[in-house]
């Protein structure tokens, strides 16, 4: 018998999912405030990235796919700073210092 995979899905049962994880997406991007920390571009949550600045459990996109509920979601996002993709690029090819995972640490605990 053949292992059930999401082609097996019913196609209202996906968009439902694929609904629920846009919903969660929009108030995880309005829970860390809406904006790029950095340079606080606002346009579009798909453009938004959480970066992890703290020891992470999953990535957020990965938890919005079933895993985790609203709740364990946010919980994951207090380890992370929201930023465009741009930034979250430039960050990890370095090029905001002022970013680094033990700055940002010490911002956020001040």
């Amino acid at each position: 018998m053949p292992i059930k995979g999401h082609s097996d899905w019913k196609p209202e049962y996906a968009e439902a999912r694929k609904e629920r994880r846009r919903a969660n997406k929009r108030s995880l991007v309005e829970y860390k405030g809406g904006k790029c920390c950095v340079c606080a571009y606002d346009k579009c949550a798909g453009a938004l990235d959480f970066h992890h600045i703290g020891e992470k459990k999953f990535t957020i996109g990965e938890g919005n796919h079933g895993k985790s509920c609203l709740s364990e979601l946010k919980e994951e996002a207090d380890k992370t700073i929201l930023v465009c993709k741009n930034c979250h690029a430039e960050i990890h090819a370095g090029m905001h210092e002022n970013m680094r995972i033990d700055t940002v640490k010490k911002a956020l605990l001040n």
